[in-house]
Parts: structure tokens; C-alpha cells; sequence
């Protein structure tokens, strides 16, 4: 049978002009309205289409149209990205082949701060029903967002906290509905200018089934998988709630945003520790085998007693008679002269009878205890195949409900701009985030925790921007970057560690013309930590330059190179564990050496007129390239499983 799920989103959205806001005036222009696209993660806050770097900007509206369960599914149909799917509660994107720890995921300027780094099935927490923008630079970003972001950088830029004053109300509600799951996602914001003060308040909640697939999620179903149509344990609880407030002067703002981010989601076919879960039954089920046979026992000594007994009652009740009917004979016959004859005689004949009698009950007694043996091992195979049953029920329920992740973030962001701080300097940016996050991974039907994950982080940047000298502008920075990093239970297969990094860049950006040449340079040092007191050090350079040229209003070529190094990450350092989401053992090292990355990419655009489009060759080349590499410790030539 051929079937198909459609999926159908309704979205009702309130634009900020319905309270009254007035439009913006690049609004008639759709030319310079594209043209105007800023990337605010730049600290020159250029244009996409100044950048000799491949970057592209996805806006409110295109953002619309786009899945908005996990970052990752928004941003897949982009070209040169793709997602590490593990089911539709957790998804991270992957920039031309790059992902993990090399894609850096922020959140206005400043990384998000959970784990989705160490493991697929972690999800990012970032929430993009909120985005206002969605900025990704595919290639090496690491000169402006740390070394961690050779790969790439995904910014979603929200208006949590507001840098203009609003003069009226304004205020958005969507809600979407998908069939494929009996999804619903309701979200809504507000922005209030009061006074000197803009206060913005947003919240979100969405709530999805199970998906509706055809047939069976497996090619080849497990035993007592019997639910077709609907893949197992993916649906989502999800909530995000946040309030912003800033304070709005003639030279700039400050302002400080708190938010909450719960979610709890299945990760699908992902069973952890299952054959643990066995040992326990077959351990239950030989203590039940024992405890029947120590029943049986009981029971065998009980009867084998009142054997004993009865035999003892029977051998009495006869001597008794014997002695009765002896005097009476005795009596009767008076014959002194055959007493002692007729005495042997009787005797003889009483002992045979007697011996008859007590056979006949022995063989009795012995059927009456073959029969009881009968029944109580037949009581015992069926308590035996009563426990198989439960067992298979147990197997069974454990497969239904696979593992689900319960993930929980507050998160403290700081954000300030200051124009002319001082007098060779144009303006000044501070941005900083604290961030205290955890996530449990729950097992089979009972929900108990059996993984915690902790993440109490720092980070932040400053900016400098100076005046312009002759035909260049730039700006100079720092970076900051301290988390604690703890997983404690049955999957902690990375160690609880630390890590600080502290980094220092400049980038100018000069204008000739039609030509426009951008160049920088970053240095870095970070250092680790564990809990079984290991630690490293690593110093990180980088450099980049690129030129673009354009050779008409509307086209314009681009060829940018850059040269970074990258640090090992802490799960590639620490990891020494069972990691069964990919179904490995995970073994880090302290002595590995920092990644080095040569790139070149040449671009080619045309940004206006009826048809538009970018193209863009690269080539990537990396050293003392950090990946999981199988391993034959017993020389077998078989990979160690």
C-alpha cells in the first residue's frame, strides 16, 4: 500500500503595524531592502553582500515557510547545509560536511551554551519561532567566533533584547498545526516602550504525537513491534518563555533578558543499556527457579514427615490389636498345654498379616507422593512460562518507550552598546551570557533518570569599533569562553571537566572602488581540565584575507582564504566510555594535537534585478584531522567491539 502524510501548517501572525507601529521606511524598496540585509554578528555590521565570505541571511518572512521544530530541520533545504537528525526532537545543523563541535550555534552573537555538541541526540537549544533572522557563514568563521567554529557559524538573532524604543505597541501571534503528528505550536510576543525603558515579553509552547509514517520505522520490525503507521517515541513537549528589558539613551543602550528553555522528547529506536535491563530479568527469573526448588524441598520434607508419622500411627494401632486379640484367645481356650504352641502360631500368622497391611499403605502413600511431585512441577513450568511472558512484556514495553530526554536551560544574557566611547573610537559592544543547564535520559517505562548532564557556562565578547583611517574601518575584540561540563549515570562517557578560552582579534575592511578587501587576525589560548586531574594547553593562531570586485550594480566576485587552528574539544579529550547513541566506545586523549585548516573559496553573485543567485568552490584542506578511529587492541584484524 502506497501512503502519503501530508503535512499541512496553518499560521496566524499579527504584524507589529496592527498595534499601530509604523512601517519602516526601506519597507517600499524590495531592491534596497535585500541590499540592506545586515549581519549582525559582524562587528562592522556590513551587509551579506559586502562579505567576501560566503554568508546568506534567511529573514522573518522567508523563516515563515520553514520547519521550526530544531534549528537544524530550518536550515536543511539550504544549500551547503544538512542536519545530524536523531529524530525530530533534536537536530543540528552541518555546514559543507562539518558538524559537531566544528559548527559554532549562537544565539545574538553568543553560543548557546547547552551539549548538543557531545552527542547527536542532544538537542540545540535555541528556539527559532522567535527568529527574527537567521545568519549562516559556511566555511572558516573562526577568526571572529573562536576556534571552535572551523566548520561554520549559525547566528539566530531574536529582539529579546530591544535596541530602539517602541513608540506604540507592538505585538505578533502565530500558531501552526501539522497533521503528520497532530503538531501544535503556539507562540506570541510583546514589545512596550515605556519611558526610557522597551520591555519585551515572548512565550511559546508545542506539543506533537508520535509521527505518522508508512508501515514500520525498521526494514525488518523486531518481534512484538506492532504498532505500523507512527514512528515510536518522537513526539515533543517543548516551552520557551522570556523577558527583556533595556534601557534606551541618546548614545546607546543596556539591557538584560532572562529566559527558560524546557523540553522533553523521544529519541527514537534509541533503547540505552537494553541488555542490562535483560540481565536483571534473567537474574529475577533463576532467583524465582531457586525459591521453587527451595519450595519443593520444603514440601518433599513435609510429606517425607508424615510418612514417618503414619507408618509410626499404623505400627502402634497394630500392636494394639495384636495384644487384644491374643488375651481373648488366651482366655477362651484355657488350654494350658497348647498355649505356647497356639501362641507361636498366632504370632506367625499376624506378623504376615500385618506385614501385608503396612506394604499396601507404603504403596498408597508412595502414589499420593508421585501425584503431589506431578502437580508441583506442572504449578512450577507454568509459573516458568508466566515469568518468560512477563519478561516479554517488559522487553517489549522498554522498545515501545525507548529513551526520552528531559532538557532544562536558564539563561542570563547582557547586551550594550555605547557610541564614541572615546575620542578614536566609533562605538563600543558588549555582549555576555550566563547560562545554567542540564538535561536527564530517561530510560524504559518507568521514566527513571538514568544519564545527568550538567552545564554551568560563561561567555561573552567585546567590541571595539574605531573611526575610520583613510579608506579602512575595523574593529578589535576579545572573546571569553568558561564552562563546567559534568555527566553522571549509566551513559557519562565523558568525564566531568572544564575549559577556559580567552581570545584576542582585529579586522579592517578597506574600500577602492568597485574593489573591497577585508583582512583580520585572532590568537587564542585555551585550556582544560578534568576531574582526574589531566589538563592541556593550546595556543591558536589565525589569519584570513579576501577581496571582492564588483564589476556591475549588480554582480559581484569574491575569493577569500584563511588559515586557522582548532583545539581539541572536551569530549575528544575526556571521552572514555560506552557512548550508545553510536553504538561505540569512546576513548579521548589528552595528547592530541590542534587541527590546522587551509581554505579557499571563490564566490560569485548577483544580487538584484528579476533573477538572483550565488555560487561558490571551495577547497578545504585540514591537518592532524581529530575523528573516531576504530581500534584492534588484540591484533585479531577485527575492529574491537
Amino acid at each position: 500500500m502506497f501512503r502519503v502524510n501530508l503535512k499541512i501548517v496553518f499560521m496566524l501572525a499579527v504584524s507589529p503595524c496592527v498595534f499601530g507601529a509604523p512601517p519602516s521606511e526601506s519597507a517600499p524598496g524590495r531592491e534596497d531592502a535585500i541590499a540592506e540585509i545586515v549581519v549582525t554578528a559582524h562587528p562592522l555590521g556590513e551587509s551579506a553582500n559586502d562579505l567576501a565570505q560566503p554568508v546568506q541571511v534567511l529573514t522573518k518572512e522567508e523563516l515563515r515557510t520553514r520547519n521550526i521544530r530544531n534549528i537544524g530541520e530550518t536550515l536543511a533545504q539550504e544549500l551547503g547545509v544538512s542536519v545530524s537528525d536523531f529524530g525530530p526532537g533534536a537536530g543540528r545543523p552541518v555546514i559543507r560536511g562539518q558538524g559537531g563541535s566544528r559548527v559554532s550555534v549562537m544565539e545574538n552573537g553568543v553560543s548557546t551554551l547547552d551539549v548538543s555538541t557531545v552527542s547527536a541526540d542532544h538537542a540545540v537549544s535555541a528556539e527559532t519561532v522567535f527568529a527574527q533572522q537567521l545568519e549562516i557563514l559556511r566555511g572558516p568563521a573562526s577568526l571572529l567566533y573562536g576556534s571552535a567554529a572551523s566548520g561554520g557559524v549559525v547566528n539566530l538573532v531574536n529582539d529579546r533584547l530591544l535596541e530602539r524604543l517602541p513608540t506604540t505597541p507592538e505585538g505578533e501571534l502565530s500558531v501552526r498545526y501539522e497533521t503528520v503528528s497532530d503538531g501544535v505550536t503556539g507562540a506570541g510576543s510583546v514589545n512596550l516602550g515605556v519611558g526610557p525603558f522597551a520591555i519585551h515579553i515572548d512565550g511559546m509552547a508545542r506539543n506533537t504525537d508520535d509521527y505518522s509514517i508508512p508501515g514500520f520505522a525498521e526494514l525488518v520490525p523486531e518481534e512484538g513491534e506492532v504498532r505500523s503507521g507512527f514512528l515510536q517515541n518522537s513526539s515533543i513537549e517543548t516551552e520557551n518563555v522570556a523577558g527583556g528589558l533595556s534601557f534606551i539613551g541618546s548614545r546607546g543602550f543596556i539591557g538584560l533578558s532572562v529566559s527558560r528553555f524546557t523540553t522533553n522528547y523521544g529519541v527514537p529506536g534509541h533503547v540505552h543499556d537494553h541488555g542490562h535491563g535483560h540481565e536483571d530479568e534473567h537474574g529475577h527469573e533463576d532467583e524465582d527457579e531457586h525459591g521453587h526448588e527451595d519450595e519443593h524441598d520444603e514440601h518433599d520434607e513435609e510429606h517425607e514427615d508424615e510418612h514417618d508419622e503414619h507408618e509410626e500411627e499404623h505400627e502402634d494401632e497394630h500392636e494394639g490389636e495384636h495384644e487384644d486379640e491374643h488375651d481373648e484367645e488366651h482366655e477362651d481356650e484355657h488350654d494350658e498345654e497348647h498355649e505356647d504352641e497356639h501362641e507361636g502360631e498366632h504370632e506367625d500368622e499376624h506378623d504376615e498379616e500385618h506385614e501385608d497391611e503396612h506394604d499396601e499403605h507404603d504403596e498408597e502413600h508412595e502414589d499420593e507422593h508421585d501425584e503431589h511431585d506431578e502437580e508441583h512441577e506442572d504449578e512450577h513450568d507454568d509459573h516458568a512460562e508466566h515469568d518468560e511472558h512477563d519478561e516479554h512484556a517488559d522487553e517489549l514495553a522498554a522498545i515501545l518507550a525507548g529513551a526520552r530526554i528531559d532538557m532544562t536551560q536558564t539563561r542570563y544574557d547582557l547586551k550594550a552598546s555605547l557610541d564614541d566611547p572615546l575620542p578614536f573610537l566609533r562605538k563600543g559592544r558588549v555582549r555576555w551570557t550566563w547560562n545554567d543547564y542540564d538535561h536527564d535520559e530517561m530510560e524504559g517505562e518507568n521514566g527513571e533518570p538514568a544519564t545527568t548532564f550538567t552545564n554551568e557556562a560563561m561567555a561573552g565578547r567585546v567590541e571595539l569599533v574605531h573611526n575610520p583611517l583613510g579608506r579602512w574601518s575595523g574593529a578589535v575584540g576579545m572573546q571569553y569562553r568558561n564552562l563546567d561540563f559534568a555527566a553522571v549515570g549509566e551513559e557519562s562517557f565523558v568525564m566531568p571537566s572544564s575549559l577556559e578560552s580567552i581570545g584576542v582579534f582585529v579586522l579592517e575592511s578597506g574600500r577602492f572602488g568597485p574593489w573591497k578587501m577585508d583582512m583580520g587576525l585572532r590568537y587564542e589560548r585555551q585550556d582544560t581540565d578534568s576531574d582526574a586531574g589531566a589538563e592541556t594547553r593550546h595556543n591558536l593562531f589565525s589569519v584570513s584575507g579576501g577581496v571582492s570586485w564588483e564589476y556591475a550594480s549588480d554582480s559581484k566576485l569574491g575569493l577569500a582564504v584563511s588559515y586557522g587552528q582548532r583545539a581539541p574539544s572536551i569530549e575528544q579529550l575526556y571521552a572514555d566510555g560506552p557512548h550508545l547513541a553510536t553504538s561505540t566506545f569512546e576513548i579521548g586523549d589528552i595528547d592530541l594535537k590542534k587541527e590546522s585548516a587551509a581554505n579557499i573559496d571563490l564566490s560569485w553573485r548577483k544580487i538584484a534585478g528579476p533573477a538572483t543567485f550565488a555560487a561558490n568552490v571551495f577547497h578545504n584542506r585540514i591537518d592532524d584531522f581529530i575523528s573516531l578511529r576504530e581500534q584492534d587492541l588484540n591484533g585479531d584484524g577485527v575492529a574491537d567491539r
